[in-house]
């Protein structure tokens, strides 16, 4: 059956439109404040005052600016936490252009990775299209940042700032995207003329060196080395004096990654829970550990007692930074986000527990707040999810 839309039918619409006052009230408030300032219920923000029965971290709120690196951000804002605490800093921040440098840099080097491995394929083969469509881009997991600094450390924000690219990655993930494309075409004939391994080796050296070169001008170069100065709560100078990004990872940040694990919840017949899942060609670096996600019920989710976890959207992250508790309960949530202190309350937001069950999807917390069943059932090798499932953060 087809319908199409009638002219008539459209001359009814519109007068009913035109004769009922509350449709033409609505549309003056829209058009003059727009949508979301004119939906905005401001009775419910007014009965609920920013206080949590368990608040954490209230610290300086990182701004991503107009980029995609949210995951980046509440991950380091999960680790800022506890530099802080341990080291009795207040308002430190650590650089996302440092991590997000080579994550780009990693990104480019696991799409030629894939691409010489389905060289053999045609370019209408749905993986082959999937990843010339967008080679690289700015989203990212958990797994994938624990991966780069494990790799490559972590630096203050100091050591290696903001810019104009990282601010806005529009220009940047454009442009790169076609380098890569172009790169794609030459690696996939040298893979089908039986290019030797010495060959290939030799390209994607050079082309890995061209990226570096691409991305130190667009973001600065990473630091070797550099000096950290700091005084802590008490007033008191402290220097590292000169390290490596890893000795400062090393030095500063006394978490296990390993103690962590990613719990997600996907209702439906094809995800049950307690069952370890993964997500193919996830990952942003060749040799890098696949992601592991457990899938749980919401009600396990929020028996979670840890509250200095980072939380994960598919398409937005975000600190879980307090809790609300009623009668053993969670009642709402506080959020530090990452777009800076003039949004929410000084850039932190109340989450709701009605939208927390409707639209959280993932989170991330200590291996020791699961029961030894659910542990047991982690370890299981993991159900595969096939690379465009929308779990896929890259």
């Amino acid at each position: 059956m087809t319908v199409q839309i009638d002219n008539e039918d459209l001359k009814q619409v519109r007068s009913e439109f035109l004769d009922t006052p509350k449709y033409r009230n609505t549309q003056n408030a829209v058009m003059k404040n727009g949508i979301k300032k004119s939906i905005t219920n401001q009775s419910v923000i007014n009965s609920q005052p920013f206080v949590f029965s368990v608040d954490v971290d209230s610290n300086k709120v990182m701004n991503q600016k107009q980029s995609g690196r949210c995951w980046d951000f509440s991950g380091l804002n999960f680790i800022r936490y506890h530099v802080e605490k341990e080291h009795h800093i207040k308002d430190m921040e650590l650089s996302g252009t440092y991590v997000y440098f080579y994550d780009k840099l990693e990104k480019a080097n696991y799409f030629y990775q894939n691409i010489i491995n389905t060289a053999d394929r045609p370019l209408s083969d749905r993986l082959v299209n999937w990843l010339l469509t967008t080679p690289q881009q700015d989203g990212g997991d958990w797994q994938l940042l624990v991966d780069l600094i494990e790799k490559y450390g972590i630096v203050p924000f100091e050591a290696m700032p903001e810019d104009a690219v990282s601010a806005n990655s529009q220009e940047l993930n454009r442009m790169f995207n076609r380098k890569l494309q172009k790169d794609a075409l030459k690696l996939r004939d040298l893979a089908n003329s039986d290019a030797s391994d010495e060959k290939m080796k030799s390209v994607l050296h050079h082309l890995n060196a061209e990226n570096y070169r691409v991305l130190a001008i667009s973001l600065g170069t990473p630091p070797e080395k550099f000096t950290y100065e700091y005084r802590d709560e008490n007033n008191e100078y402290h220097t590292t004096g000169q390290v490596t990004p890893m000795e400062f990872f090393k030095k500063f940040v006394n978490i296990n990654f390993d103690d962590y694990v990613e719990l997600m919840n996907l209702p439906g017949e094809n995800y049950p829970y307690n069952t370890p899942f993964g997500v193919e060609i996830s990952g942003n670096m060749v040799g890098g550990q696949p992601s592991r996600y457990f899938n749980v019920s919401m009600k396990d989710m929020e028996k979670t007692k840890r509250f200095e976890y980072r939380e994960s959207l598919p398409t937005h992250a975000m600190l879980i930074s307090g809790v609300d508790m009623r009668d053993d309960k969670p009642i709402r949530w506080k959020i530090q986000n990452s777009w800076g202190n003039k949004p929410g309350h000084k850039g932190y937001f109340i989450m709701g527990n009605d939208w927390m069950e409707q639209y959280t999807y993932e989170t991330v917390v200590n291996k020791k707040y699961l029961t030894d069943e659910q542990l047991a059932a982690y370890e299981k090798e993991p159900v595969m999810l096939p690379y465009w499932n929308a779990m896929n953060p890259i």
